[in-house]
C-alpha cells in the first residue's frame, strides 16, 4: 500500500548521553522525501527515548520501531491500512529475528525467541504485544505527549503498562500479518544479560511447565506450535542456560527440567 510522503514524518530520537547520532540523522534527512526529525534524549530509558519522540511527534497516528528493527517496503502502508479495516487504536505487525551470521549453535532458537509470530490474517486482537513494530492512535492514548511511565524506565513493561490500561479503556487492538519487520539482536552484553535473566525466570518456574512455556516463547506462538517443536525449543533454553552459567546441563536433564509431554 502507498503512503503519501506529504503525510508522514520521520522522529529519531537519540538516547546517548551525548548527541552521537545527529550527524548521521542530519544525512539522512537531506535525502528524505518527507520531514526528518532528530531528538536527542541524554536521560537513559526506553520511557524516556519513547515519551520523547511523542512529544516531538504532530501526527495523529505512530508508528514504533525500535533500534535494532528494519522495516522493508510497505511497512508502513500496510500497518495503516490494517488499522483502516479494523479501526484499531493500536495494530502490530510481525517480527522476524535474523540471528548474526556467526551465531550457529542454537541460531533456530534464537531467531524464534527475538521474533514475535501472530495469526496469518488481518485480524482483532483480544491482547496486545510489544511497542516495536506497532502503530498507534493518539486520541486513544491516556496521555497525548508523556503516555509511558517512567516508573518502567529501567526494568522494561512501559508498554506492556501503556497496553494494558488502554485495553482496560475499551481500545481495540488489531494484528496486521503482512507488516512485518526485521530484528538484529544485538550480540553484546545487554542482550546476554537479557537472555540469562529469562532463562534463570524459567529454571525458577520448573514446577510449572505451562509458566515455563510462557515464559520463553511468544504468546501468539502457545497456541500454533506443535508440541514436538515447543519441547526442543525449551530443551534448547535448558542447555544455553547451563552454557551461559558455566555447567554441564545435558539433553536429559534439560528435558526432564523444562518439558513435559501433555
Amino acid at each position: 500500500t502507498k503512503v503519501d510522503f506529504a503525510a508522514v514524518e520521520l522522529v529519531v530520537v537519540d538516547n546517548d548521553a551525548v548527541p552521537s547520532a545527529r550527524e548521521m540523522v542530519n544525512a539522512l534527512a537531506a535525502e528524505a522525501p518527507f520531514p526528518v526529525r532528530y531528538v536527542h534524549e541524554p536521560r537513559a530509558g526506553v520511557a524516556y527515548a519513547r515519551n520523547a519522540a511523542m512529544a516531538a511527534a504532530f501526527g495523529d497516528t505512530v508508528a514504533f520501531l525500535d533500534d535494532d528493527e528494519e522495516a522493508p517496503d510497505g511497512w508502513l502502508g500496510a500497518l495503516l491500512a490494517a488499522r483502516a479495516r479494523l479501526g484499531a487504536d493500536v495494530v502490530f505487525g510481525p517480527v522476524r529475528a535474523r540471528a548474526p551470521d556467526s551465531l550457529v549453535r542454537h541460531r533456530r532458537y534464537f531467531e524464534r525467541f527475538f521474533s514475535r509470530l501472530g495469526p496469518d490474517e488481518e485480524r482483532v486482537l483480544d491482547s496486545y504485544f510489544g511497542c516495536g513494530n506497532s502503530l498507534v492512535r493518539r486520541a486513544a492514548l491516556p496521555d497525548w505527549t508523556t503516555p509511558f511511565s517512567l516508573e518502567r524506565n529501567h526494568i522494561g513493561g512501559e508498554d506492556d503498562l501503556l497496553f494494558g490500561q488502554m485495553q482496560a479503556r475499551g481500545a481495540v487492538f488489531g494484528w496486521a500479518a503482512d507488516a512485518f519487520v526485521w530484528e538484529d539482536p544485538a550480540p553484546g552484553l545487554a542482550k546476554r544479560a537479557q537472555q540469562r535473566r529469562i532463562l534463570e525466570l524459567a529454571e525458577n518456574a520448573r514446577p510449572n511447565p505451562v509458566t515455563i512455556e510462557k515464559l520463553i516463547e511468544r504468546p501468539a506462538q502457545r497456541g500454533v506450535a506443535r508440541r514436538k517443536e515447543n519441547r526442543r525449543t525449551i530443551q534448547a533454553a535448558g542447555e544455553i542456560l547451563g552454557e551461559l552459567r558455566g555447567q554441564t546441563f545435558g539433553r536429559e536433564k534439560s528435558h526432564a527440567a523444562f518439558a513435559q509431554e501433555r
